[in-house]
């Protein structure tokens, strides 16, 4: 095990695995007579690598268990973990930001975890408890003389897209804790009048629910005077009427707050193939988990979600890897100088170029020992996306394509083009870890200054469970679906 197994892996791919939470089990402490289960500090040191490791477990007024992982010996790193499986004297949580695992046993005496850390491998990992359980906190009361003190509202409403043979709705719920006290959100339902589309609570609910403060342990505890948001996103067969007013219902301890929001109506803008052929790997969206979907961004004092619905295309070989032969040079890449292809007819908005490009395979955006960034031009809002190309397709809306090669693109702003023309080739360019082209809609020219909005692609088929290709018609590929496009 090397000491850089623990480092996020920021980048275009994203992992997650693991069941919900299981019902915590815990013994008395003799002495204080004070519930010792897996809540308090623990320290360790992981494998050969010798990396020192501080746990931070607490326990929810609702049973659950949250915490932060903290690698000291890397700059004191805090990363989250998530999906707390807590069975007895058993613990099982995963680290999403560095895709690895933690399975334990508790000791008899509840001062000891001896478990595997698992990251492409395994190593034995053993914490020693160093502090006592805190004292547990009352359960938070957030409400006042009219009700639970919070508003609730959707800035942007849902456009339902289809994917996957399903309707699908992707929104978020903007909460504000209006109270001096801490809210515990418990419960959210979606619903179409009086039928359930979607709930979560729980696990599932500290899931879907984000904040814009570091580290924060159980999502759904807001600070007096805290904001949320609540990432939502419902399936539904293609057989149901399309609702046109969506409800929601936020619990907070025993008391209730609704709020409606309207469905658009429009059906979404309907594109060709960015690219040729294929295998082609839908990396980091569409989905709820993705980072894509997650990446609220403040642009000139507002904040909008231009990737709701962004795809990083990346090409899959004949054994299903994105490279064969040296990981760090991008000619490995079986993507790497593919044709960019324009998905409807239009006039390019802007270009973007001379960004040189990475190295392929550097994990984030952190600085290295000798102080020097990982990418190979600072990343900044106007290079974040590398290379790229922005096509005004009419109606207010734009196709974005980040990433190019340097130097490789064949168009520039007024140019009128039709679909299936080249603009440039697939590289490695801005905010990039390896070969892969970035492709998003939305409602505006900014690259990230807009609001992401669906959209079909007419004609591409999928690996379906079998090995089997399925052919789609006007829907949206979804989070990690393997693709192929036609090759004209």
């Amino acid at each position: 095990m090397i000491r850089w197994l623990l480092i996020p892996l920021v980048g275009w791919v994203l992992f997650g695995f693991f069941s919900p939470p299981l019902p915590a089990q815990t013994e008395t402490d003799l002495e204080t007579g004070q519930t010792m289960g897996f809540e308090g500090r623990w320290e360790g040191r992981l494998g050969a690598s010798d990396l020192l490791l501080v746990l931070d477990l607490t326990k929810t007024v609702d049973g659950l268990y949250f915490g932060i992982l903290t690698s000291v010996d890397q700059g004191n790193a805090m990363l989250s973990i998530d999906c707390v499986q807590v069975n007895g004297d058993s613990i099982r949580f995963e680290v999403p930001s560095a895709g690895a695992a933690y399975v334990a046993e508790m000791n008899r005496d509840k001062t000891n975890l001896v478990g595997t850390w698992i990251q492409r491998g395994r190593a034995r990992l053993e914490f020693s408890r160093t502090e006592k359980p805190p004292e547990p906190k009352p359960e938070p009361n957030a409400y006042s003389l009219f009700g639970v003190a919070a508003d609730i509202s959707v800035p942007v409403p849902p456009t339902p897209v289809l994917g996957n043979g399903e309707r699908h709705l992707a929104y978020e719920i903007h909460i504000r804790n209006h109270s001096g006290v801490e809210m515990l959100l418990t419960r959210l339902d979606v619903l179409d009048g009086e039928t359930a589309l979607g709930s979560w609570n729980g696990g599932g609910l500290h899931a879907i629910v984000g904040q814009r403060r570091s580290n924060v342990p159980d999502n759904r505890l807001l600070p007096p005077g805290g904001w949320a948001l609540a990432y939502v996103w419902v399936a539904m067969d293609t057989t149901v009427s399309q609702p046109s007013v969506l409800r929601h219902r936020l619990t907070v301890g025993d008391r209730t707050l609704e709020g409606t929001v309207h469905v658009v109506g429009e059906d979404p803008i309907v594109v060709g193939p960015p690219l040729r052929g294929g295998i082609w790997f839908a990396a980091n969206g569409p989905g709820n988990d993705a980072g894509h979907r997650r990446a609220l961004v403040p642009i000139a004092g507002q904040a909008f979600v231009a990737q709701r619905y962004a795809i990083d295309w990346a090409k899959l070989g004949p054994t299903g890897r994105l490279y064969d032969g040296d990981r760090g040079a991008n000619e490995s890449y079986f993507g790497y100088g593919e044709e960019v292809l324009a998905v409807a007819d239009g006039t390019i908005e802007s270009v973007r170029d001379g960004i040189p490009e990475n190295v392929a395979g550097t994990a984030s955006l952190r600085t290295s020992s000798e102080g020097d960034t990982l990418r190979a031009a600072a990343i900044t809002l106007e290079t974040v996306s590398g290379n790229h190309v922005v096509l005004n397709l009419g109606g207010g809306r734009y196709a974005f394509y980040g990433h190019l090669i340097p130097g490789s693109i064949r168009v520039k702003p007024g140019d009128r083009v039709r679909r299936g023309d080249v603009l440039g080739y697939l590289g490695n360019s801005g905010n990039s870890t390896g070969p892969h082209l970035h492709f998003h809609v939305s409602d505006g020219k900014g690259i990230l200054g807009a609001e992401g909005i669906p959209y079909v692609i007419d004609s591409w088929e999928s690996v379906g469970q079998q090995g089997e290709w399925v052919h789609h018609r006007e829907e949206l590929p979804m989070q990690d679906a393997r693709v192929r496009f036609p090759r004209g």
